[in-house]
């Protein structure tokens, strides 16, 4: 199946779907229900937060209707309304909201299906020095020369931007034009999240995946939501902070040459210095999802979807710093930056045209999921193979 057909097909599944049925036994056309729908606002929500509900249905007979709702999980406001609340359960996933409609004799049973997000999670990386660059002589000189770097403390999401959760922002802010283009590129034969009714859900099975097509403005903005929603400095991750967390500090790098001194050693990867396709998603990696992303944190050293992967995580415990997607950074990019970069919290040069991304993708070869390796886009680009995770104060 072509990615095309894919995203067809899971454009189907996402869509909010009804059925009829009666409890007389009777089928469809002798049913005096008609013309049942259910609408929902928002269609991805955050836990804890609140979706409201109704449902039309006409009776061609003119009979008095009456409602019973029911859900999988969650609490509703009422079982017997026309119109409900629905308050997301604290646990994220996919669940099914149910509505049976009676005139007195005949019903009519409709469904709708909601995704609940949590925040992103974080991790905290404690301050010190790494050495930032290229220790392995290898590829674009713009990641030369290896220099030492401290950083302050701060916090990086342990996994990338989900689809569930970039919906969930999109329900709040709607996908705005910035940088000449909208957020997020949603007419791309990539797109994992669907607009139904100018409401915003993942692609089923996808919920989980790392969001891509996003823009640089479009990163930044889901970080200013996260601030007016929790009051906490929500960014994203300067190009040296990103470093950092996916290759450790120089205490996580030590070892002893052969005259016993201790050395620094840089990893070419967050798990070390060998690269397999079971440790990351990258073209013909060979892992269950190919061509395409995978959920995040797949890559843990568990069986998963009968695949045995081995764990990619950092040093840190994050996961997914290279592969799945290219993540954006804050730092303007300039070639030559290293050469005089600041040796304490360096936040890339003060302009530029183009915005860093690191990591590497499921779109690109391994050669490019090196943890030194440094790309760059215009920050008004949406590409599929580019997402984000988030940093805090």
């Amino acid at each position: 199946m072509n990615l095309s057909n894919i995203k067809i097909v899971g454009a189907l599944f996402a869509l909010i779907f009804c059925y009829c049925s009666s409890d007389s036994g009777t089928n469809s056309s002798s049913n005096a229900l008609d013309n049942l729908s259910i609408k929902a606002s928002p269609l991805t929500l955050l836990t804890g937060e609140i979706s409201s509900l109704s449902v039309v249905a006409r009776d061609i007979e003119g009979s008095e209707l009456s409602y019973m709702w029911s859900s999988s999980s969650g609490q509703l406001s009422s079982t017997t309304s026309s119109s409900v609340q629905w308050t997301a359960p604290g646990t994220p996933g996919t669940f099914e909201i149910t509505v049976t409609v009676s005139d007195g004799g005949n019903s009519t049973e409709g469904r709708i299906t909601l995704v609940v997000a949590t925040l992103p999670e974080l991790v905290f990386v404690d301050a010190g020095s790494f050495e930032m660059g290229n220790n392995f002589e290898e590829g674009p000189p713009d990641a030369r020369p290896v220099h030492s770097v401290f950083v302050d403390a701060f916090y990086i999401g342990r996994y990338e931007v989900t689809n569930a959760q970039y919906a969930a922002f999109l329900n709040k802010k709607g996908n705005q034009i910035e940088g000449v283009t909208t957020w997020y590129n949603e007419y791309s034969i990539f797109a994992k999240i669907d607009s139904v009714d100018a409401q915003y859900i993942p692609v089923s099975g996808f919920e989980d995946h790392p969001v891509m097509l996003v823009t640089w403005y479009g990163a930044k903005a889901f970080c200013d939501w996260l601030i007016e929603r929790t009051g906490d400095i929500y960014r994203l991750p300067t190009e040296a902070e990103w470093g950092k967390a996916a290759r450790g500090d120089d205490r996580m790098n030590q070892s002893e040459d052969e005259f016993g001194q201790i050395v620094v050693n840089q990893r070419a990867f967050p798990w070390g210095n060998t690269i397999s396709g079971r440790y990351a998603n990258y073209l013909n990696s060979g892992d269950p999802f190919e061509p395409d992303t995978t959920p995040v944190g797949f890559f843990d050293g568990s069986i998963r979807n009968g695949f045995p992967t081995k764990d990619g995580v950092s040093p840190y415990g994050v996961y997914d710093m290279v592969g799945n997607v290219s993540e954006w950074c804050n730092d303007w990019y300039a070639r030559n930056y290293y050469r005089n970069s600041p040796s304490t919290n360096p936040m890339g040069p003060s302009t530029g045209t183009n915005r860093v991304r690191r990591g590497g993708s499921w779109g690109g070869t391994f050669e490019n999921l090196f943890s030194f390796n440094r790309t760059q886009n215009f920050p008004g680009s949406g590409l599929s193979y580019t997402g984000f995770r988030v940093s805090r104060n």
